[in-house]
């Protein structure tokens, strides 16, 4: 990304640079509320990922974090930092999404590996400062080659942060789990004591660096937010659902390198 180089330079390689085409999908979430009624649902446009998992966990902590101590964030290496300990705070101790999330793809539930700790929805190859979770191996059937602008998603589940520190690194790909067109993504009911431990945490989710934290009162982003223990009884009541929105024309700029993925993508009219 932009890490404060003179903008002429890279104005005028986009100058004489092509154009790309971006799809840009809409999420749409609901929750119940305390009292197990409907709260009002949350619409977003998302251009690069949604997960939900420890790595929005992580994002979470960091934006409380800065949120509430700003000083602490005085450059980007310093960032760095913050999100690696987090990271290492969440090594152990994850939730396993398999059993508590529904992930339906084009109308097919979709297995989720018991070693999955994070889902992931990606619509471009560059995720959390540039890992391709998708991988550059061949790609095999029922898998096609991703695309931005091939109307598609791919959703691949990531196991922890060890797993995606290789990723980021570029030796470890996410487990590719689907492709699609449409997808819902619900919390499934609790059944067992186990899986009513794990509600009563609370989930994290995230939709393009942007995290949230979801309990029985419903999807909180704000700072300030106090979360309490789900009581015994209560359950969370999550349904996430992102379908095609528009297109978007961009530049490509091949002369800046967006972390490990490639050239920069600037918006077009």
């Amino acid at each position: 990304g932009y890490a404060g180089e003179k903008l002429l330079p890279i104005l005028k390689s986009a100058a004489h640079s092509g154009t790309e085409v971006l799809d840009r999908w809409k999420v749409s979430f609901s929750a119940t509320g305390e009292d197990g009624k409907a709260l009002t649902p949350e619409t977003k446009i998302m251009c690069n990922y949604w997960s939900l998992g420890y790595d929005a966990k992580v994002a979470y902590q960091f934006h409380i974090m800065r949120e509430t101590h700003r000083a602490l964030f005085s450059s980007r290496v310093v960032n760095k930092a913050w999100y690696a300990l987090f990271g290492a705070q969440n090594v152990i101790g994850a939730t396993d999404v398999s059993k508590i999330l529904k992930v339906v793809v084009d109308g097919r539930e979709v297995p989720i590996p018991s070693d999955v700790r994070a889902v992931t929805i990606i619509n471009i190859p560059s995720y959390s400062g540039g890992a391709n979770l998708w991988g550059t191996e061949a790609t095999s059937a029922p898998f096609t080659k991703p695309r931005t602008d091939d109307g598609m998603l791919e959703v691949v589940g990531c196991k922890g942060p060890i797993h995606s520190l290789g990723m980021m690194m570029g030796v470890r790909r996410a487990h590719r789990l689907a492709q699609g067109r449409d997808i819902e993504v619900t919390v499934r009911e609790a059944v067992t004591e186990g899986d009513r431990r794990m509600q009563r945490k609370g989930l994290h989710m995230q939709v393009d660096g942007e995290p949230f934290f979801v309990d029985h009162k419903g999807i909180h982003g704000e700072s300030d937010y106090k979360p309490a223990a789900i009581p015994a009884g209560g359950s969370i009541g999550l349904t996430v659902k992102i379908s095609h929105h528009a297109k978007a024309a961009l530049v490509r700029n091949d002369a800046v390198k967006a972390g490990c993925c490639g050239p920069t993508m600037i918006p077009g009219e």
